[in-house]
């Protein structure tokens, strides 16, 4: 199972990669370059973090038989559904992920979105980063709209003094409303 597991994160890595290569390659706006940069990086992030995670646990669960079968279909039961195991769960994640990205693009036409960001108390420090990079200064307080950030999972760091800081993540993806709203607490 992990071997079949690992081959479809391969196979979508190399597809990801030649599509990156293609929108490149069509591509004669800087913007639309850095941006798409940052989109295909995200779903390759997605891809490795699910082969890691694959890998640890496989090696906690071993080779139990109950992890071989990748799903069973009920017969006749309704009151029984499909089951997956809990080792291809990140695999299908980053799979359903791609699917969702790709489809957003093409729906939206775009590889940008505004994020909203706000906080209680307002006028906290905003950084963004991506995920295994460092935070960047936004040069943004709450309440402010950060514009045409490239489609890719944010999180984003809220700083205010007298209060703790506060990390939040954003996936445009899975959230419909790109809206980061926190509550920051006194030290």
């Amino acid at each position: 199972m992990v071997a079949v597991l690992s081959r479809s994160i391969q196979e979508s890595l190399t597809a990801l990669q030649a599509r990156a290569t293609r929108f490149r390659a069509l591509s004669t706006d800087p913007q639309q370059s850095s941006a798409s940069q940052i989109f295909f990086d995200d779903l390759r992030t997605s891809y490795n973090e699910a082969a890691s995670n694959l890998y640890e646990t496989a090696a906690s669960y071993g080779a139990r038989s109950d992890l071989i079968l990748i799903h069973s279909v009920s017969q006749g039961n309704p009151a029984l559904t499909e089951h997956y195991p809990a080792i291809s769960q990140g695999v299908l994640r980053a799979l359903e992920h791609n699917e969702i990205a790709y489809t957003m693009v093409a729906v939206g036409q775009s590889l940008f979105f505004d994020l909203d960001l706000s906080s209680m108390p307002p006028r906290a420090a905003t950084a963004l980063k991506r995920r295994g990079d460092a935070f960047k200064d936004s040069g943004r307080v709450t309440d402010c709209t950060v514009k045409s950030l490239p489609l890719a999972i944010w999180i984003i760091r809220f700083q205010k003094q007298g209060y703790i800081p506060a990390e939040r993540e954003h996936d445009p993806f899975s959230e419909p409303n790109h809206v980061v709203n926190v509550v920051l607490k006194k030290q």
